[in-house]
């Protein structure tokens, strides 16, 4: 699997829980996030989600399915446990940012 760690890595977005972003002293950040992007910064927004208040559905891929994957790719390399597959949905990726971006657009 990737290199994603449960209780080091943060599940909602990118890095190490042990790394921190001051996006609230950057200029032009705020700014940006507000006019161009459209969002609202409340102080809410910027303190982080715990993985308890996310509900997920149970996976749709089949106990037997996930056996013959783990199988091929081996036991360690397969999951479908929460944390794994929240820090991977969507939005994680290069080609889901654009994705996004691109929905974004049509929308406007």
């Amino acid at each position: 699997m990737s290199d994603y760690k449960e209780g080091k890595s943060r599940w909602w977005g990118w890095g190490n829980l042990d790394r921190t972003f001051d996006a609230e002293n950057r200029a032009h950040l705020m700014p940006y996030l507000r006019e161009i992007l459209g969002m609202s910064l409340d102080k809410e927004r910027f303190t982080d989600p715990s993985l308890e208040e996310i509900e997920l559905p149970a996976p749709r891929v089949q106990e037997s399915h996930i056996g013959e994957l783990k199988e091929i790719c081996g036991e360690n390399n397969v999951s479908t446990g929460k944390f794994d597959r929240v820090s991977r949905s969507m939005g994680k990726s290069y080609r889901d940012g654009l994705r996004l971006r691109k929905r974004r657009v049509d929308r406007a």
